[in-house]
């Protein structure tokens, strides 16, 4: 187990792991169960990601407690996954990765950063090129607060239909397919 602070990831011990990295948020690449890149190696709070305060990283902790209670009995991710990544002017998502299957990420929420204010951001599901879904936030995305996204923004999403990433403008927040 491994304490951290500041507002970036102590991230040294993963990278000297081989474990791989979020480029955005610089701590380890997770799933929505914080698996990483390593079988049997679970991630979790302000490891994975910077910014929240330490009672909602304590949440994550209880979050990945199932998921690393049912790693001895067999519980092992399975088939393709999704790759989910931010683009500008949201610095970083987390989880980054999603398994059709996989339990929802903890508070069923997508976590995100924006380096510019969006005071009522749209969310706008894509893949494969084509809107899936859309919802509109009451909450802004502000830099230096981590943007919640519902889980349940990506409902529609076909697990077939390729890797999803997510921006903000000033005027929605779009989910775009690659």
């Amino acid at each position: 187990m491994i304490f951290t602070g500041d507002w970036i990831p102590d991230y040294q011990l993963a990278r000297l792991a081989g474990l791989a990295l979020d480029s955005g948020t610089l701590g380890p690449l997770v799933d929505t169960a914080m698996r990483t890149s390593s079988p049997g190696v679970f991630a979790a709070g302000n490891l994975v990601h910077p910014v929240d305060t330490a009672d909602v990283a304590a949440l994550d902790g209880r979050h990945v407690d199932a998921q690393v209670e049912g790693w001895p009995t067999g519980s092992r991710p399975g088939g393709s996954q999704l790759r989910i990544t931010a683009n500008a002017p949201l610095r970083w998502l987390t989880p980054g990765l999603w398994r059709p299957g996989d339990p929802a990420p903890d508070r069923r929420q997508l976590l995100a950063l924006a380096d510019e204010l969006v005071r009522r951001p749209v969310v706008i599901v894509r893949q494969g090129g084509e809107v899936v879904s859309r919802r509109a936030l009451p909450w802004p995305a502000a830099p230096g607060r981590v943007f919640r996204i519902p889980w349940s923004v990506l409902k529609h999403v076909d697990t077939h239909d390729g890797d999803i990433s997510i921006a903000c403008n000033d005027h929605d927040c779009s989910i775009v397919g690659s």
